[in-house]
């Protein structure tokens, strides 16, 4: 899973139980941005809903806020309830921002400064499917098949460095 990846204090094996006091939300965030969180805004053991409601809150605020992300509807309240829907919305976000800063930094190493656009992480993902011999494709990131594309194995297979892969 993404967040365990990131090597935070908490390990996930249940996405939408396990950020519903807020603390991981909030522990993924710092580690995307380190020094982001106020710590001592954040109840380290929220026992009760509403404590649990207002580290998810904190974590919305900060969603919308300072990452600027798109959260429209979306409350603590929803995370803390385990609405799929809405917590997803949050962690995809979350999960995008890391990967495009990650792959700018590995631009800024090569010495480029023009941040990536999400119209060269299609292109270069199109390219990688087109040069295998498929002919799918995606036009950006809202195409109505990307989930489905993206739970493809063949066309998945295609995107991963072969030298990540273990059979």
């Amino acid at each position: 899973m993404w967040i365990n990846s990131l090597g935070i204090e908490s390990y996930v094996t249940n996405l939408f139980d396990d950020v519903q006091d807020g603390i991981v939300l909030l522990q993924t965030m710092d580690r995307i941005r380190p020094g982001i969180v106020c710590w001592s805004k954040v109840n380290m053991n929220p026992t009760m809903v509403f404590k649990r409601v207002e580290n998810s809150n904190y974590a919305v605020v900060l969603g919308k806020g300072p990452f600027r992300f798109s959260l429209v509807g979306v409350q603590g309240k929803d995370i803390v309830d385990g609405n799929r829907k809405l917590t997803l919305a949050l962690i995809w976000q979350l999960m995008r921002c890391h990967l495009v800063e990650f792959l700018e930094s590995l631009r800024q190493q090569g010495g480029a400064s023009k941040p990536i656009s999400d119209e060269e992480i299609v292109r270069w993902a199109n390219e990688r499917v087109s040069n295998s011999g498929s002919t799918r494709n995606m036009r950006d990131f809202s195409h109505k098949d990307l989930g489905k594309q993206l739970n493809d194995w063949p066309t998945n297979r295609l995107l991963i460095l072969p030298c990540t892969l273990s059979f």
